[in-house]
């Protein structure tokens, strides 16, 4: 098995991004699928190096808390969405890795998506960090939610280099 490719080439736009999110703008971050957890792992490390808090809402059982096997992990990130929405500390950063997923345009209103979006929007001072592959669109209401964007313009399993890298942050 081939090493995972690293984040280094995107460290600008990793500490760009970090340092809307410490200021508590809601950030959407565009890249590959499989590029999400390592770019997720890298920002929470620069977060946790400003004293920035982050919680992942990514569908995965708390460690020590037993959970049926039949409950998938869509149904469980919801959960955790509303657990952490409903009880929101503030600076708070709210990881989203599987927003596109759970709210994509391409899906429709699902079952999922009609629980996701009230939740977004019931605390509007929570900030978000989306995450979204370049395929699947967000729902309109989903989108607007982030005001900064960022993309990694480069294929997770390309044997090229990063060869485009950027960064936006202007406003839908």
């Amino acid at each position: 098995m081939p090493p995972l490719p690293s984040v280094a080439p995107f460290a600008g736009l990793l500490t760009d991004l970090a340092g809307e999110l410490r200021r508590g703008s809601c950030c959407l971050l565009t890249a590959d699928k499989a590029w999400t957890y390592l770019l997720y792992h890298d920002l929470r490390e620069r977060l946790r190096g400003m004293d920035v808090q982050c919680e992942c809402v990514d569908g995965r059982p708390s460690p020590g808390i037993t959970q049926a096997d039949d409950v998938g992990v869509m149904l469980t990130a919801v959960t955790q969405l509303r657990r952490t929405v409903r009880g929101y500390t503030p600076g708070l950063v709210v990881a989203l890795p599987h927003l596109d997923v759970m709210t994509s345009a391409a899906g429709g209103w699902t079952n999922i998506s009609r629980e996701m979006v009230p939740l977004l929007h019931e605390e509007p001072t929570a900030v978000l960090l989306g995450f979204r592959d370049p395929t699947l669109p967000l729902l309109p209401v989903v989108e607007k939610l982030f005001p900064k964007r960022f993309a990694v313009n480069t294929s997770f399993h390309s044997n090229e280099g990063p060869s485009h890298l950027e960064g936006n942050s202007n406003s839908p």
